[in-house]
């Protein structure tokens, strides 16, 4: 199957819903804007996708969809009606509103009883992300030219960090752990707040001079609380400064190591060819197996997982039994080599 798009045809392009998916996506998007210089390129998705992805400068306009009315997302479509559609999201929702905005052709995978609303419905593929949207990308033309992570920053963000951490006693030469104890998913992504602590203090004692960028996304600010306060000042509370998901890229930057849940941010410090310790709970690692030279994945292997659950019905022992010992064992390693 190879699908046509005209010359100089608007391209829309439906965005996913998670952080990590529309980092996935770069390569792919880049591909599709270096196929396509001369068509108007639109972004569609929650409003955040535009934060992730403006530095990058591939779309032309974005729209940010209203709220899960799909009538009311189809009519904040309909300018866009004979543009070219293709839908990285899976959901039918999202294909209903491609269809009834008049987007044609429509392209995505069948999915969830939604290819009557596509015209051309791509069989699914069980392979890493970066492959199943890279897939829908050379379908519709886009060569496999770029295929690394790409979440720039930008100078006004650099500024922003520099001016907020200099109120913190960061020495130079200094290396920094990030810590990311939030998941936007659920609690069975989330390694214990207490094992952060004890991780940094196991870092603390082996190198006085080590420091902690302690994230938290918006409804997690409790969980870098606690972890900040259990550091003591040795953490700088990334948070407080409100970066958003634009200029939070400046702090990882800054970053030695990433020690982070299966999460958004993950996808950051790998774009960034930062160390990135991830710590799998729920999550299968076989669907996020890719941009893998600075990926460190740690496990604890339980028949149960991987689950779809949200809160663990049980004792949660894929992160309990995966302990700030063994986790230490592996940052160590990592500090060592920097």
């Amino acid at each position: 199957m190879n699908i046509q798009i005209d010359p100089h045809q608007k391209i829309v392009i439906r965005l996913p819903n998670w952080v990590g998916d529309i980092a996935m996506l770069t390569p792919t998007l880049r591909n599709l804007r270096l196929a396509y210089p001369n068509n108007p390129m639109i972004g569609v998705g929650k409003g955040f996708c535009k934060d992730i992805l403006s530095p990058n400068q591939i779309f032309d306009e974005f729209v940010a969809l209203p709220g899960k009315s799909i009538i009311k997302n189809a009519r904040a479509l309909r300018h866009l009606k004979g543009g070219a559609g293709i839908l990285f999201t899976n959901s039918f929702g999202s294909a209903l509103e491609f269809f009834l905005a008049g987007m044609g052709p429509r392209i995505g995978y069948a999915n969830d009883g939604r290819s009557l609303f596509l015209s051309h419905a791509v069989p699914k593929l069980k392979v890493p992300m970066d492959q199943y949207y890279g897939h829908l990308g050379q379908l519709c033309g886009a060569k496999p030219v770029c295929d690394s992570l790409e979440l720039l920053t930008e100078q006004q963000s650099t500024e922003i960090a520099s001016h907020y951490l200099s109120k913190f006693d960061l020495r130079p030469g200094c290396k920094i752990i990030g810590l990311n104890p939030g998941a936007g998913f659920g609690e069975t992504k989330r390694w214990f707040k207490e094992y952060f602590v004890e991780l940094a203090k196991m870092s603390l004692k082996y190198d006085p001079e080590v420091r902690f960028f302690v994230f938290a996304g918006p409804g997690e600010e409790h969980l870098g609380e606690f972890i900040a306060q259990g550091i003591g000042d040795s953490a700088v509370p990334i948070w407080q400064a409100n970066p958003g998901l634009n200029h939070i890229r400046a702090y990882i930057d800054r970053l030695s190591v990433m020690v982070t849940n299966d999460s958004g941010l993950r996808w950051y410090s790998l774009a960034k060819n930062i160390p990135t310790l991830v710590l799998f709970g729920s999550s299968d690692p076989n669907l996020t197996n890719c941009f893998t030279k600075h990926l460190l994945p740690l496990q604890h292997p339980v028949s149960c997982s991987p689950c779809k659950h949200r809160v663990c019905p049980t004792k949660h022992e894929c992160m309990l039994h995966l302990t700030p010992n063994n986790v230490f064992k592996i940052l160590k390693q990592t500090l060592d080599e920097i």
